[in-house]
């Protein structure tokens, strides 16, 4: 039994081998051979790198017809055009899981507790928003404007590094964001929304509504994920190139009428403070 799992591991890491070899130069092998597994022990998950700057978790499985294989959790399995990719990095994140029926039940359990807590975080966000921007130290604004620079350059330790660094630096950064966010790179629009993303901010939302309608998948994608964060739905939006774009002008729309409604909410809330003050 153990000798037949052991030979199934080695046809594997075989075929790994191969994937690998075919996809990248031979000077490259070494480094990405760095990543495969040697052992079974444990679980093991692997990161698609794309040239398109994103990256999916989940576990490979092999390439076929000249797409390259992912199993993401226990959601299914994603296929990608080999040019796509740049590399498979190996980890133990193996995408995400759908939890059981009985793991909802739970949380369901209290509906107007929860229902609550999502009205009280929506109203620090809208309070938030319509208070003035508190002012920026000078040398983190040189600092900022800077990484924003870097992140519309088109070598990619550039973009990476400035990606990293602003995302560090937290909300001062969502103002310098918002005009990159319509740049004419498509890596850099997809970087700004995924710090964007991060930070939700309902001085966001117009850049989020029109990145929905953004030529690349991936950057409508991030755009609709950040419009759920901000506004606290749970939308369904159709990112994907299969879908229409008759249909994505529609979804568009309700994400328009609720910003129309979200705009007029803060300032109301706006004229509440200054008559406070």
């Amino acid at each position: 039994m153990r000798q037949h799992s052991n030979q199934t591991q080695i046809e594997v890491l075989r075929s790994r081998v191969a994937f690998f070899r075919s996809l990248l130069p031979t000077a490259t092998l070494p480094l990405v051979l760095g990543f495969l597994p040697f052992t079974g022990a444990g679980v093991h998950g692997d990161t698609v790198y794309l040239k398109n700057g994103s990256s999916i978790d989940g576990v490979f499985i092999g390439k076929h017809e000249g797409h390259v294989i992912l199993q993401i959790g226990n959601l299914g399995k994603m296929e990608f055009p080999e040019e796509e990719v740049v590399t498979i990095e190996k980890n133990a994140r193996t995408g995400p899981i759908n939890r059981k029926r009985s793991d909802k039940k739970k949380e369901e359990e209290n509906p107007l507790e929860k229902l609550e807590e999502l009205k009280k975080s929506r109203k620090k966000l809208v309070e938030k928003s319509s208070q003035e921007a508190a002012p920026i130290d000078p040398a983190l604004e040189s600092e900022i404007q800077a990484l924003v620079y870097d992140l519309t350059r088109q070598r990619s330790t550039k973009r990476h590094r400035a990606e990293k660094k602003l995302s560090a630096i937290g909300k001062p950064v969502i103002p310098y964001l918002l005009p990159v966010t319509s740049h004419p790179s498509e890596l850099t629009r997809i970087a700004a929304f995924r710090i964007l993303k991060k930070y939700p901010d309902f001085s966001a939302a117009e850049a989020g509504i029109q990145g929905l309608t953004d030529s690349n998948r991936f950057a409508r994608k991030l755009a609709w994920e950040t419009l759920q964060e901000i506004s606290g739905k749970r939308w369904v939006f159709p990112w994907d190139d299969s879908a229409s774009a008759r249909d994505r002008q529609r979804a568009k729309a309700r994400w328009l009428d609720w910003w129309s409604e979200e705009k007029a909410r803060i300032e109301q809330t706006r004229a509440k403070h200054e008559m406070q003050d």
